[in-house]
């Protein structure tokens, strides 16, 4: 009887062990979750570039730096004519968004790129202003000023030389026409500054933590990367290529390190 008994209890054991196994979900590699083909750090990332507006804008050099990026694959929007992509669903597509247009946004469109940012991708925007980003002042981290880009030349410096977009660049100098400065909101943190204020301020580029409540999605701004200037410097591609990978890093963790 009593070994009758305690086989029946190591039997009750087993099959309490086998249900309460079940219940608890197995524990996961925190690199494991999301498709395969974006936890892929080989594969380049897929970019949408936006271009278009009405402002000046060397728009050959912009695609021949992008076409010598061996981390990137990237198509064309012109807005307004694909101001409609930008919407959400795009990130099933695109792993992140290079915003380089002026184009003035209508207000149905405005509220989709709301949307759109609040999901699943990175986003780098390049110039901005007020014309563009008026329904969205969240995005670039605040508001532009009223005074316009000057053409200048200054010494980049990084903010910090750790930080992931800034990683390996060394102080670079670029003469071009600087966008308008940005009053920031306090979440806009300094990435790379000037040796001299453009337009009262010398940052000239920035992050933010995009989308309530948590602030999940990476943007990165930056007052430059309107012609060659930028375009031909290695270190400039560098924290355009970083800062891309670093916007990324949300999304489904594939680049974060």
């Amino acid at each position: 009887m009593t070994r009758i008994v305690a086989v029946l209890t190591i039997l009750v054991i087993a099959a309490f062990a086998g249900v309460a196994g079940a219940q608890v979900p197995p524990q996961s590699d925190p690199g494991s979750f999301g498709p395969p083909d974006i936890r892929d750090q080989t594969r380049p990332l897929k970019l949408l570039v936006t271009v278009g507006g009405d402002q000046p804008f060397d728009e050959t050099a912009l695609t021949a730096m992008l076409s010598g990026l061996p981390e990137v694959t990237w198509t064309k929007a012109v807005m307004p004519k694909d101001a409609g992509l930008l919407k959400r669903g795009l990130e099933e597509q695109y792993d992140a968004v290079l915003f380089s247009d002026s184009y003035e946004r209508t207000d149905s469109e405005r509220k989709e790129l709301a949307e759109l940012l609040s999901g699943r991708m990175g986003f780098v925007i390049l110039n901005p202003s007020n014309q563009t980003w008026a329904g969205v002042p969240e995005a670039i981290g605040g508001t532009t000023t009223d005074q316009p880009g000057a053409m200048s030349r200054v010494t980049i410096q990084a903010v910090e030389a750790g930080h992931p977009v800034t990683r390996g660049v060394n102080n670079f100098v670029l003469t071009e026409r600087l966008a308008p400065a940005v009053t920031r909101t306090p979440n806009a943190l300094p990435v790379l500054r000037a040796d001299t204020a453009v337009g009262g301020d010398d940052v000239v580029a920035w992050s933010v933590m995009y989308g309530e409540p948590y602030g999940l999605t990476r943007v990165l701004i930056m007052r430059m990367g309107q012609d060659r200037t930028a375009w031909d410097d290695p270190n400039f591609r560098r924290v355009l290529v970083q800062g891309l990978r670093w916007t990324t890093c949300a999304t489904w963790g594939r680049f974060c390190s």
